[in-house]
């Protein structure tokens, strides 16, 4: 995680700060670009405008990482190693210890 500098896996009270810093700063930069009316506040066009241009904006980022070949496609063997660095491989659902199998006592 981004904002976890000591990598404990948890943030503590400074990393919280600069999380919703830099989430705060995000949000402002999104309504100047999105908020039409300039009211100061997001309707519910800008809104899903803004949500359009992240989840744009994120594709590109993963494909700039993922595509290998920069074909500007991700064929099956990119996206296979997007999904196990993301946690999203089909294969590992459910496996808990990584072991690569789903055991009983991780299906509960």
């Amino acid at each position: 995680m981004k904002y976890d500098v000591n990598k404990d896996g948890k943030l503590d009270d400074q990393e919280k700060v600069a999380m919703e810093k830099d989430l705060k700063e995000r949000r402002a930069e999104l309504l100047k670009r999105f908020d039409a009316d300039h009211d100061g506040k997001f309707s519910e066009a800008e809104r899903q405008a803004a949500e359009r241009y992240l989840k744009m904006a994120r594709m590109a980022r993963l494909l700039k990482k993922y595509d290998a070949n920069g074909d500007g496609v991700l064929d099956a063997d990119e996206r296979a190693v997007m999904e196990k660095e993301m946690g999203m491989s089909k294969k590992n659902k459910g496996d808990k210890d990584n072991s690569e199998s789903v055991k009983k006592k991780e299906k509960r």
